[in-house]
């Protein structure tokens, strides 16, 4: 999940400051582990989605939005820039979000290992014999919370079981990566906006050229700002309500009922 961010030219986006400034859930223990880690990586977007900025439109660009009809009045001017600030927001947070996933989906398959790992230290802990009835309904899992230090038996002696039991966890992993995915990139697609707030038209806006390109470009960079903070609050929850919350509720439940 690290490395580095990449925009739709393939530069290097720069991080203004630390992420994790101001992050106060590390030691929290309500806070499972992995959910941590995914909290992290939402700040990260979020700071990286903030360093997009528009390219100024050229002429070309604006004669494309616009198609055949002629921009006379303000109202054609409006349209023309929402659609440029719409296709501009697709084409440049599109490559963020599909590394958004990429690096969730390296996230949760890390904490498998993690969890093994765990496992495979706590039961040195007990005779490889002892039972205990107290004991039969733990269930370790680091994004359900804490992790338990009692297990009933040797984890590493059902080699058989634990990669069953992987496969289904890594199989609802990439399906729920992928549903998240799907949603994020809907939000980006199917994205309709127009702005009115524009009320102020320029003197010989409909005569000259220049005044009417600056005014589309100024326009243009307003509404790209403004529906970026939007779309960006929109795929974090997207990643809260399709990801964070049914790896803390719904994946015990549906791998449970395959085993």
């Amino acid at each position: 999940s690290t490395g580095e961010w990449k925009s739709h030219e393939g530069t290097t986006i720069k991080l203004r400051g630390p992420f994790t400034k101001g992050y106060t859930n590390w030691n929290s223990k309500s806070t499972p582990f992995g959910v941590r880690h995914l909290e992290i990586l939402l700040r990260a977007f979020r700071i990286v989605a903030s360093a997009v900025e528009l390219q100024k439109p050229e002429i070309r660009d604006i004669a494309t939005a616009a198609g055949a009809r002629k921009i006379v009045s303000m109202p054609d001017a409006v349209w023309v820039c929402s659609d440029i600030a719409r296709l501009s927001l697709c084409r440049t947070l599109s490559p963020l979000v599909s590394q958004l996933v990429d690096r969730a989906r390296s996230i949760l398959h890390r904490l498998s290992e993690i969890s093994e790992k765990l496992l495979l230290s706590s039961t040195t802990l007990y005779p490889k014999n002892q039972f205990s009835s107290s004991k039969a309904n733990i269930r370790p899992s680091i994004m359900l919370g804490p992790v338990h230090k009692t297990f009933d038996v040797a984890v590493h002696e059902f080699k058989y079981f634990v990669d069953y039991a992987k496969n289904l966890y890594f199989s609802y992993i990439d399906e729920l990566c992928h549903n998240v995915h799907t949603k994020c990139k809907d939000e980006l697609t199917c994205m309709r906006i127009l702005s009115w707030d524009a009320t102020d038209v320029p003197k010989d806006f409909a005569t000259s050229t220049d005044i009417k390109y600056q005014f589309i470009v100024e326009i243009t960079e307003r509404i790209f700002r403004r529906t970026k903070e939007i779309l960006v609050e929109n795929i974090i929850l997207k990643c809260h309500h399709y990801l964070l919350i049914p790896m803390q509720t719904e994946m015990w439940r549906l791998i449970q009922a395959k085993i």
